[in-house]
């Protein structure tokens, strides 16, 4: 028997350009954490400048946390008022 070629999905294009961008966000992670490793070989105070440099990107995390909350609360509110 031969398979039959299953059809391609219609989000397969959507699912290559997430694992681009999937990739170029780790990319850019790892980017991040190289340039706090070279900061902190660097840091006349490596300690003092680790807390900072994770306090900002804390910040950054809070930042994008509060915007997918945000989202998912519009989302939310439109489905209902589309109802």
């Amino acid at each position: 028997m031969l398979a039959k070629a299953r059809p391609k999905k219609a989000g397969a294009a959507r699912d290559i350009a997430a694992e681009r961008l999937d990739k170029a966000f780790k990319d850019s992670l790892a980017k991040v954490e190289e340039l706090a490793k070279k900061r902190l070989l660097q840091a006349h105070d490596p300690f003092r400048t680790g807390l900072m440099m994770a306090r900002e990107i804390r910040r950054a995390a809070d930042n994008i946390d509060a915007e997918v909350i945000a989202q998912g609360i519009e989302v939310t509110e439109a489905g209902v008022l589309s109802q």
